[in-house]
């Protein structure tokens, strides 16, 4: 386990190294991209045209802060 020390007036402490998180890249979001084909004026004149929309979470790894505890 590697640790971080931070001095005091007459000692030092550890504190646990914390690290970006590898899921979200220490953002604390992450973002699916989503793609469908749409067809619009179906009857008379289709036109389908593909659409892209994005859905933003919460990191399922990190929680949204961005960072991972290293135990």
């Amino acid at each position: 386990m590697v640790s971080t020390t931070y001095p005091l007036r007459l000692r030092e402490w550890h504190r646990p190294m914390i690290d970006g998180c590898p899921v979200c890249g220490g953002h604390g979001y992450t973002t699916i991209e989503i793609r469908e084909p749409v067809t619009i004026c179906a009857p008379e004149y289709p036109v389908t045209y593909p659409v892209t929309c994005y859905k933003t979470r919460p990191c399922w790894r990190c929680h949204g802060k961005g960072t991972v505890e290293r135990w």
